[in-house]
This record gives structure tokens, sequence and C-alpha cells, in this order.
């Protein structure tokens, strides 16, 4: 992400913190040791040191980090003027995410989601024993957001690639899909793999975030 964050910053002269989660950029063990209650409070400490100098934050996500994105924005709604999310998985399979995606668009459905993401419990999530500790983390913050991201309200962009490997492209319909009227813009890629910050489109991606938020009124941090 500092690609990324360098070129808003040098383009947009917006204010960047790029918070390093919990158990990454360390070892597999020290990963292991930590879920996303974990990860979620090294973004929310990133989000409220930029709270703390400015008057708007702007939330980009890349890949589990849509998902914290999600969170953050449902838990502090008012500090948030906007959301950028790359590459974020819903679902790991293309199925999955497509019929999400087409069942999301019922006009009944993302009402009855959102009334239903009120009465959920994070203290008794499912949790599956078949992966390792992490990975069953994981597997709950899709859950979690699967079920709460329909309570969106704010100015959202997509963008996925249709070549990744790792998340189906899909799961940018179905994400388009959940959050309805708040997802302002979904963007496809044709060349990049997973790794949006850093692929042969990178520049094009911060080109398009920096256009969405100063389209949003000019946020001044992320």
């Amino acid at each position: 992400m500092r690609h990324l964050g360098e070129r808003l910053h040098e383009t947009h002269g917006f204010t960047i913190n790029g918070p390093l989660l919990a158990g990454h950029g360390v070892s597999s063990k020290e990963f292991e040791a930590h879920g996303w209650r974990d990860w979620f409070l090294s973004a929310e400490e990133g989000f409220n040191r930029l709270r703390e100098v400015c008057s708007s934050v702007f939330i980009v996500g890349f890949s589990m980090g849509g998902l914290l994105a999600l969170l953050l924005a449902l838990r502090h709604e008012a500090g948030v003027q906007g959301l950028a999310l790359l590459a974020t998985p819903l679902f790991a399979s293309r199925t999955q995410s497509g019929l999400a995606s087409i069942v999301w668009r019922l006009p009944a459905v993302r009402p009855w989601i959102s009334r239903r993401a009120l009465r959920l419990d994070e203290d008794s999530l499912p949790m599956r024993r078949d992966l390792s500790p992490a990975q069953a983390s994981f597997a709950q913050l899709k859950w979690i957001l699967r079920r709460q991201a329909a309570c969106i309200k704010h100015p959202t962009l997509v963008i996925h690639s249709r070549r990744d490997p790792s998340v189906p492209w899909q799961n940018a319909l179905a994400l388009s899909a959940l959050l309805g009227p708040a997802c302002r813009k979904t963007l496809f890629l044709d060349r990049s793999g997973h790794v949006l910050p850093l692929d042969v489109d990178r520049d094009l991606v911060a080109g398009e975030i920096g256009a969405f938020c100063v389209g949003l009124a000019e946020p001044r941090c992320y």
C-alpha cells in the first residue's frame, strides 16, 4: 500500500496513514497468533490518529483490508467521508459470490439483511475447525461483513480485476449489490492480478481513488 499512499500524497497532498496490522510482516507463527479483532484494533488505531489531526477521513482497504475498512465505517460512521475497496473478499468461490450478487439485488433482500444485522452477536460467531486459527478468524470477518455491509451509507468505490487469481472478481458484483446505493462506482480491470496497489494498473488505481476522493468534498486524510 506504500506506493498507493505516496501517489495520493504526491498528487493531491493527502495526509496518509498505513497501519501495519497485528501479526503481519513478522512471521507465520506471529500471524497465526492474532485474529480479526486484533487486525481491526490496528486499523482503528491508525484511523484514530488521523482523526486527531483531520476533519475528515477516507478509508482505502485492499483485500482483507477492505473488510476492515467496512467495519471501521460501521463503527465510526460520523468520522468517515468515504471508502475505496480493492479486491475485497466476501466469498472464496465464484459460484457463491455470483449467486449472492443476484440474490442481494432482489428488492426486499437488502432491507432484510440490514434488520438482521442489528441482532448479530459477535461473541457467538461460527468457527471453522478445518482451518488454521488465523484463516478461521478471517472467515469470521467475511461472515460478519456479509451480514452487516448492507448498513453502509458512505459513498464507496469498488475496484477489482477480472484476472484476480486469489479473490474471484464476482466478489465485486456481490459487494456492489450488498452496498446498494452506497456503491457509487464499480471498476473492473483486465490486466492486473490480485495486488492492485502494486500491479501494472497501480497508477490507474491511484488515479481513480484520488479522483473519487476529490469528488467527495476533497477529504484530507487516509
